[in-house]
């Protein structure tokens, strides 16, 4: 051994792996710490979920808004009540957009 080396006692690699090992093991993996750690994880993922929900039951309804806003500028077209100029087709063309966000992208 070199001037380096360390003068304490030295202990063999997988001795000290297994000490290593069994203390991390008793630390970590004590059933109340993992059930606190997956509750937590637990209740983090469920209000993920339920923001997930909020945001499609929003989409889904403005969708069905810009759906229902089309369908009443066409019908106005078929039934002669207006013609299809260029702003009539600039109103479309807006509607149409949000019916193309996430399905188009």
């Amino acid at each position: 051994m070199g001037k380096a080396a360390c003068k304490s006692r030295s202990i063999a690699m997988d001795r000290l792996d297994t000490l290593v090992t069994d203390h991390l093991v008793e630390r970590l993996f004590q059933p109340a710490r993992l059930t606190e750690l997956l509750a937590s994880t637990l209740g983090r993922r469920s209000r993920q979920a339920v923001e997930v929900d909020q945001r499609i039951t929003t989409l889904q309804s403005d969708l069905t808004k810009a759906e229902d806003k089309l369908k009443r500028l066409y019908r106005m077209v078929e039934d002669g009540l207006t013609e299809l100029d260029d702003i009539l087709k600039d109103r479309i063309t807006d509607q149409t957009r949000p019916r193309q966000g996430p399905r188009g992208a």
